[in-house]
């Protein structure tokens, strides 16, 4: 074994390359004392038997860091537009109760990203838009993706939606 790119994990008791310890500031080699699945692994455990803990210190860091929680989520939405727009979808079809359980997300995860595609190669508007509406007159439709189309903004603005009576 090469000892210069090799380092033993002190919980497992084995040698493993560097690239299998966390970055540390603390040690001289700048690498965790112990590998990273033995961390993963360690983690799982605590979390499992003490899942109020976690949550406690979770929502105590949120209060305490708005600012740093703000930013994060708004780097998260930037870096992922088609994802956030499917789940605010997929959020107002439940609340209006036309979410089917068996409903595939990533069908309909994919639909919204190609839209994205779409609109970052053309520069046009686009929609993601529901061939049954959800709330129509006549029919309700169902948040599924044999329901969406993909329509530029102008022409799914101009269906005039907004106007469609609910259906109690």
């Amino acid at each position: 074994m090469n000892t210069e790119t090799m380092k033993t994990c002190n919980k497992c008791k084995t040698d493993k390359p560097f690239d299998a310890f966390g970055k540390s500031k603390r040690p001289k080699d700048g690498l965790y004392h112990h590998c990273k699945p033995c961390v993963k692994s360690y983690n799982a455990k605590y979390h499992a038997e003490n899942p109020e803990k976690h949550k406690v210190r979770t929502a105590k860091y949120r209060a305490e860091n708005p600012e740093k929680e703000r930013a994060k989520k708004a780097k998260w939405h930037s870096e992922h537009p088609a994802m956030r727009k499917a789940g605010i979808a997929r959020y107002r079809a439940t609340k209006l109760q036309q979410s089917p359980s068996w409903a595939c997300d990533a069908a309909i995860q994919s639909v919204y990203s190609y839209a994205q595609l779409i609109q970052n190669l053309t520069g046009v508007k686009i929609h993601v838009d529901h061939i049954v509406p959800l709330q129509g007159e006549t029919a309700r439709g169902l948040h599924v993706a044999d329901n969406l189309q993909i329509l530029p903004a102008v022409l799914n603005l101009s269906k005039s939606n907004k106007t469609t009576k609910k259906i109690k």
